[in-house]
């Protein structure tokens, strides 16, 4: 199983990467991928060793361009996509239209 979450809650008062815990005692076998716009927190995250066995995306998902490279890094066909990311209508209209031939 192929595991997409958008938003590594970086901007969060609990900190970035709670949601990771779950997904991985959820999935243990599954190929988790966490994609970010904070550059800066999701190397932190992955220094302080909440992400590891996940692999990172980084960049705006309301840019097309970065929604290409992150098909292209991760294969795309994911089973599961969350999108808890950016919340601006252009950032879910982009990732919906981008994303959707993904699942």
């Amino acid at each position: 199983m192929k595991f997409l979450e958008i938003g590594l809650g970086c901007n969060m008062n609990y900190g970035a990467g709670a949601s990771v815990k779950i997904w991985k005692m959820l999935f243990p076998e599954a190929e988790l991928w966490e994609a970010e716009y904070d550059k800066d927190c999701a190397e932190r995250a992955e220094k302080e060793g909440q992400l590891e066995g996940i692999d990172v995306l980084i960049g705006d998902q309301g840019d097309l361009n970065v929604l290409d490279s992150w098909i292209k890094k991760s294969g795309g066909k994911f089973d599961i996509i969350i999108d808890d990311g950016g919340h601006h209508n252009c950032q879910i209209m982009n990732t919906f239209e981008k994303m959707w031939p993904q699942l």
